[in-house]
């Protein structure tokens, strides 16, 4: 796995990748937000809302902190149980992930990773033997 890596992102340079990162995190945290206010006026218009799903699925996909601010500015979802203990574990989890590869510690958790990731992949089959086959001496074609 960590040679799939370096092949992976050998077109791209560092600055490239960070500037990617950084607009793909505006841009879903902006998407976040926006759902949370179109979901208060969805409520209060009575029409049709935005599931609890798609609003912790784009927490997850990394705009936990538009999901809080929206939470927040639209006093929306704020008393909502699991849903608001489920926002708070993402929020955490992905603050923890960030911290933790800021960290000293970061490669030796990367390779932990690695291994886990190893172990669970199949053991390759051996290659079964190819079937014998007796020749066609009586058949079309002979």
């Amino acid at each position: 796995m960590s040679d799939f890596l370096p092949i992976l992102f050998a077109q791209y340079q560092a600055p490239a990748l960070i500037t990617l990162a950084g607009l793909y995190v505006l841009l879903i945290n902006m998407m976040t937000f926006a759902a949370f206010g179109v979901d208060k006026h969805q409520a209060m218009n009575d029409k049709r809302r935005v599931s609890e799903a798609t609003l912790l699925g784009l927490a997850l996909a990394g705009g936990s902190l538009g999901a809080k601010a929206g939470q927040r500015r639209y006093n929306h979802k704020t008393r909502k149980q699991p849903f608001k203990t489920l926002l708070n574990l993402i929020l955490v989890a992905q603050i923890g992930t960030i911290a933790l590869s800021q960290s000293p510690y970061a490669g030796q958790v990367t390779g932990y990773a690695e291994e886990m990731i190893a172990s669970l992949a199949p053991e390759p089959a051996e290659p079964a033997e190819p079937e014998r086959t007796l020749p066609r001496r009586f058949g079309p074609g002979s």
